[in-house]
């Protein structure tokens, strides 16, 4: 994944242990914590179907907006977060989705194991 350098870390100047994640690679979305409050900064205008149906860049856009404010939030503990590869499935699921959590969880065990750890070196890998 190549970043567009629009991913952005921070804090709020003057507020310990505040915490600001921002995206500007399409307008302005992100995560204020100032500590006491949380604040989720995204557009609403738009059905969600119509933001990522269809639009490979919008849904790495959105992936990495989460992976850069789980970043931010894991360095507070001296844990940093790294992606090394998305894979989007355009053409329907390439597993059997199930119905509980831990069958899905099993699935996507398989799915791992058989198609991504081959290819691409990693020690922890989500399915969203």
């Amino acid at each position: 994944v190549s970043p567009d350098h629009c991913h952005y870390q921070g804090s709020i100047r003057g507020v310990p242990d505040s915490l600001v994640v921002l995206h500007t690679c399409s307008g302005l979305k992100g995560i204020i914590d100032d500590g006491e409050n949380t604040y989720n900064i995204e557009p609403h205008d738009d059905p969600e179907y119509q933001r990522y149906h269809n639009n490979t860049k919008t849904v790495t856009d959105r992936v990495i907006i989460m992976c850069n404010a789980v970043d931010a939030i894991y360095q507070r503990i001296n844990i940093r977060l790294v992606m090394k590869h998305i894979d989007i499935w355009t053409n329907g699921d390439r597993m059997e989705r199930q119905t509980s959590g831990g069958a899905e969880l099993g699935k996507f065990k398989e799915y791992r194991t058989k198609y991504i750890t081959p290819t691409i070196p990693h020690d922890n890998a989500q399915f969203l």
